[in-house]
């Protein structure tokens, strides 16, 4: 089209939405979203947790870089899981990642987020 130029890349939205997955067989803390950068922090607005394991169930930790900040999370075994609304959403702490960990090694937890960045 006359006019548009597409071959410039253009900045990408701070703010724009965020999603993010890590999966678990240990009981140590895994990255499901990035830092976000200098004075911005992680809104988590939507959670999936889902425990592969057939009979052992695990206790998910919410996590904002090594910090906890919310759980744990029943995830029973014999694939059991939940899915979590927040309203408001889960902040984490300016610059920092959004992590999990479980608190009993189990055959797999996987944990999906969606959220955005704010101003932290």
């Amino acid at each position: 089209m006359p006019g548009n130029d597409y071959s410039a890349a253009k900045p990408s939205n701070p703010h724009a939405p965020l999603r993010g997955l890590a999966s678990s067989t240990d009981t140590a803390d895994h990255t499901v979203i990035a830092a976000p950068g200098a004075g911005l922090a992680l809104m988590i607005t939507t959670l999936v947790i889902y425990n592969a394991h057939a009979t052992t169930g695990t206790g998910v930790l919410l996590k904002s870089g090594t910090t906890t900040i919310w759980g744990p999370i029943p995830a029973p075994g014999g694939k059991g899981g939940c899915v979590i609304r927040m309203d408001p959403p889960l902040p984490c702490n300016a610059n920092q990642v959004f992590a999990f960990a479980c608190e009993d090694s189990v055959t797999t937890v996987t944990v999906s987020a969606l959220g955005y960045r704010a101003n932290g």
